[in-house]
């Protein structure tokens, strides 16, 4: 296991990037609900994420499946070799965990009266949509590095 300070900066961006992004952009709502209520419209922002993470939490667990299965392609193997490809599934398993839970507690609040103007949904809804930010990242992540793997599986297919 790599001490965090032998990490390059490129790979210490690309794993925790993601988590001080949602990390800020969760204090900048907690902050801005502080003095404001919740928007209006939230119903219509728990029920588009409902759709969304439906969507992704599928496309992330069959993704998954697939790489599984392509366990002997040339890609997979240098991952293997270059003891990548451990991180490579935790991406996926991080993306995956954060996506059903924003999909979980917008189901929860799909189902609740929320009270615009209250502190305890107000914190709710601002960890909510911290755990919506980080999945999203997570999920770009993943997907971003899924694209760079297939487009390397086909360099190294070209050559043989």
């Amino acid at each position: 296991m790599k001490n965090f300070l032998d990490k390059p900066l490129n790979q210490m961006a690309e794993e925790y990037l993601p988590y001080l992004a949602a990390l800020a952009g969760g204090f900048g709502l907690w902050f801005y609900f502080k003095t404001e209520p919740l928007p209006t419209k939230t119903d219509k922002l728990v029920e588009a994420s409902i759709n969304i993470f439906s969507i992704l939490v599928g496309f992330i667990g069959a993704t998954l499946a697939i790489v599984f299965a392509i366990d002997n392609k040339p890609v997979i193997v240098k991952l293997k070799q270059d003891a990548k490809y451990r991180l490579f599934i935790r991406y996926f398993f991080e993306a995956f965990i954060l996506s059903f839970a924003a999909l979980s507690i917008a189901f929860v609040f799909n189902g609740s009266v929320i009270d615009l103007r209250s502190s305890p949904w107000k914190i709710a809804v601002t960890i909510w949509l911290a755990i919506v930010m980080l999945a999203t990242l997570l999920s770009i992540r993943v997907i971003w590095l899924l694209f760079r793997v297939l487009h390397k599986n086909c360099e190294i297919e070209e050559r043989h």
